[in-house]
């Protein structure tokens, strides 16, 4: 084939292609959190009270306060807890469904130094991302590791065995695995402490997890840390026969330093990157 022939043959297979290329393309591209107090997205979480609505909240140093974001990355909310008079170090933050209630978890759990002796995890009804709710009734844990302090960035909800799931940060890959029973919504309006100890089920060889959720439709749990992706696909058995099998591992996109990880209503994955603008984009996923 001479070469104009194969120029003009290659020209038509990618006007052919185009609309393909386009959508998907634009399906991946980042979206710019428009806030300038984030500066450091830490955790991320998609609303159950309003489609396409995420939470996201900044590092340590930052203030007890979470931001609602639309679809197109617009701030809808700035969600202040006057009641949390410190917020340490947070590092992540889940969305789940108990019974018919939308709530948040905020994990004040980060411990780079390793000198806590305990670290916090705030419960709370989902309040509404377009406004700013100025009283939030918290259910706040006190954890303790039965093994001394650690340092944690992915906290996740497995709603169907209603547990909390923290996974430690290692240079080497030997990430614990630490779960709590999630405890029943408090109705009350008082403020409610519980002092509990996790229980480690496992050791997961990744080093360096920075985040964790689970896929509200399949059970799913995606952990990340600052350069791939693993799904542990979901199994009827217990979490650690799930966290047992061998995980099915993607690359992230190339942002900078990615902490905070959600899986929205579709089984879409999502990941933020520190810096300001934040910027949020999809991971491409093989099919299961």
């Amino acid at each position: 084939m001479s070469e104009n022939r194969m120029k003009a043959a290659l020209t038509g297979v990618i006007l052919i292609l185009m609309p393909f290329l386009n959508s998907r393309s634009a399906a991946i591209e980042p979206i710019r959190l428009t806030e300038p107090l984030l500066t450091e997205s830490s955790g991320l979480a998609f609303s159950n009270r309003r489609v396409k609505t995420v939470w996201t909240h900044n590092d340590s140093g930052g203030r007890p306060e979470l931001f609602a974001f639309d679809s197109v990355g617009k701030r809808l909310a700035r969600q202040p807890f006057a009641a949390i008079k410190q917020a340490t170090d947070w590092e992540d933050i889940a969305s789940f469904v108990d019974g018919d209630c939308p709530r948040l978890l905020i994990a004040d759990c980060g411990d780079n130094d390793g000198n806590r002796a305990s670290i916090q995890i705030y419960l709370l009804d989902e309040p509404d991302p377009s406004l700013q709710t100025s009283e939030v009734n918290l259910q706040t844990l006190r954890v303790t590791y039965p093994d001394g302090p650690r340092d944690c960035e992915a906290v996740a909800v497995d709603i169907r065995r209603r547990l909390i799931v923290l996974i430690t940060k290692s240079v080497l890959p030997m990430s614990g695995v630490y779960t709590i029973p999630l405890p029943a919504r408090e109705d009350q309006a008082k403020p409610q402490t519980i002092e509990v100890t996790a229980t480690r089920i496992r050791t997961l060889p990744i080093p360096m997890v920075t985040a964790a959720d689970f896929d509200p439709a399949t059970g799913d749990l995606w952990v990340i840390n600052y350069f791939q992706a693993f799904r542990f696909n979901r199994m009827d058995a217990a979490l650690t026969h799930q966290l047992t099998a061998l995980p099915i591992a993607m690359d992230l996109p190339k942002l900078r330093q990615i902490e905070a990880m959600a899986v929205d209503r579709d089984g879409a994955v999502w990941v933020t990157s520190e810096g300001n603008p934040a910027l949020m984009q999809m991971i491409e996923t093989p099919k299961p």
